[in-house]
């Protein structure tokens, strides 16, 4: 009988580096603007920690007429409330 290994992915509540470039215009210089404490679902984790980021050269920020934020997500957390592992793991019931 073959056995099956399922690899879910790591959810980590804080990110320990800084984001290499810009997701908008591949900068790569930053300035920190805040942590923001994002509640999510997830079966080990009630909030994780998101640093929001400011961009030296296309000058994202929250008070653009745009509203896009430059935030930098831990491993297995995104924009949805969900993690990828509670994804996963609902995917496969």
């Amino acid at each position: 009988m073959p056995i099956v290994t399922l690899q879910l992915p790591v959810v980590k509540r804080k990110t320990g580096i800084r984001p290499s470039q810009s997701p908008y215009c591949q900068g790569e210089t930053f300035q920190r603007l805040g942590k923001v404490s994002k509640p999510v679902r997830d079966n080990r984790y009630r909030s994780v920690q998101i640093y929001r980021y400011h961009c030296c050269a296309c000058h994202r920020t929250l008070r653009q007429a745009q509203g896009r934020l430059f935030r930098h997500h831990p491993d297995g957390v995104d924009q949805a409330d969900q993690t990828q592992r509670l994804r996963k793991l609902a995917s496969l019931l």
